[in-house]
Protein backbone atom coordinates (compact mmCIF):
# COMPACT_ATOMS: atom_id res chain seq x y z
CA UNK A 1 0.00 0.00 0.00
CA UNK A 2 1.33 3.60 -0.91
CA UNK A 3 1.87 5.88 1.66
CA UNK A 4 -0.30 9.07 1.55
CA UNK A 5 2.06 12.35 1.72
CA UNK A 6 0.71 15.39 3.29
CA UNK A 7 0.70 18.51 0.71
CA UNK A 8 3.46 21.23 2.03
CA UNK A 9 2.02 23.86 3.72
CA UNK A 10 3.43 27.16 4.47
CA UNK A 11 1.90 29.56 6.91
CA UNK A 12 2.21 32.95 5.80
CA UNK A 13 2.40 36.14 8.43
CA UNK A 14 2.25 39.51 7.33
CA UNK A 15 4.47 40.87 10.81
CA UNK A 16 2.70 44.64 11.48
CA UNK A 17 4.39 47.07 14.41
CA UNK A 18 2.69 47.41 17.36
CA UNK A 19 -0.37 44.42 16.44
CA UNK A 20 1.88 41.37 16.28
CA UNK A 21 5.31 41.58 16.08
CA UNK A 22 6.16 40.51 20.04
CA UNK A 23 7.36 37.84 21.30
CA UNK A 24 4.37 36.64 22.80
CA UNK A 25 2.29 36.87 20.44
CA UNK A 26 5.00 35.15 18.25
CA UNK A 27 5.43 32.01 20.67
CA UNK A 28 1.67 31.61 21.42
CA UNK A 29 1.64 31.11 16.87
CA UNK A 30 4.48 28.88 17.10
CA UNK A 31 2.95 26.83 19.75
CA UNK A 32 -0.20 26.29 17.73
CA UNK A 33 1.48 25.63 14.96
CA UNK A 34 3.61 22.92 16.47
CA UNK A 35 0.45 21.57 18.36
CA UNK A 36 -1.30 21.69 14.74
CA UNK A 37 1.45 19.56 12.99
CA UNK A 38 2.37 22.69 10.82
CA UNK A 39 6.33 22.72 10.38
CA UNK A 40 6.74 25.81 8.07
CA UNK A 41 6.39 29.49 8.32
CA UNK A 42 6.94 32.76 6.12
CA UNK A 43 7.27 35.91 8.01
CA UNK A 44 6.31 38.78 6.12
CA UNK A 45 7.42 42.31 6.50
CA UNK A 46 4.58 45.44 7.04
CA UNK A 47 4.83 47.82 4.04
CA UNK A 48 2.92 50.94 3.39
CA UNK A 49 2.73 50.30 0.05
CA UNK A 50 -1.08 50.03 -0.08
CA UNK A 51 -1.66 53.61 1.46
CA UNK A 52 -2.67 55.05 -1.71
CA UNK A 53 -5.40 52.71 -2.64
CA UNK A 54 -7.01 53.38 1.10
CA UNK A 55 -6.83 56.91 -0.25
CA UNK A 56 -8.13 56.44 -3.05
CA UNK A 57 -11.15 54.96 -1.86
CA UNK A 58 -12.14 57.67 0.89
CA UNK A 59 -11.37 55.48 3.49
CA UNK A 60 -8.76 55.98 6.33
CA UNK A 61 -5.95 54.24 6.23
CA UNK A 62 -4.87 53.14 9.83
CA UNK A 63 -1.03 52.73 9.59
CA UNK A 64 -0.93 56.09 8.02
CA UNK A 65 2.80 57.24 8.70
CA UNK A 66 4.18 54.02 10.33
CA UNK A 67 7.18 53.02 8.34
CA UNK A 68 7.46 49.77 6.69
CA UNK A 69 9.06 46.61 9.36
CA UNK A 70 13.05 46.12 8.88
CA UNK A 71 14.06 42.38 7.79
CA UNK A 72 16.36 42.34 10.91
CA UNK A 73 13.12 42.22 13.17
CA UNK A 74 12.29 39.03 11.37
CA UNK A 75 15.60 37.68 11.86
CA UNK A 76 15.13 38.07 15.71
CA UNK A 77 11.47 36.64 15.79
CA UNK A 78 12.49 33.33 13.49
CA UNK A 79 13.98 31.48 16.50
CA UNK A 80 11.28 31.22 18.61
CA UNK A 81 9.60 29.30 15.83
CA UNK A 82 12.98 27.09 15.31
CA UNK A 83 13.17 26.37 18.60
CA UNK A 84 9.64 24.56 18.06
CA UNK A 85 11.03 22.74 15.61
CA UNK A 86 9.58 24.97 12.74
CA UNK A 87 10.80 26.24 9.51
CA UNK A 88 11.37 30.09 9.46
CA UNK A 89 11.59 31.98 5.95
CA UNK A 90 11.92 35.63 6.62
CA UNK A 91 10.81 38.15 4.28
CA UNK A 92 8.92 37.78 0.57
CA UNK A 93 11.72 36.59 -1.08
CA UNK A 94 11.14 33.71 -3.65
CA UNK A 95 12.90 30.42 -2.16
Amino acid sequence: MMQQQHPRVIIRIPVVPGYNDDQQNMQATAEYMRANKLFEVQLLPFHNLGESKWHQLGLPYLYEGKSGLAEERLLKLAPIFETQGIKCHCGATEW
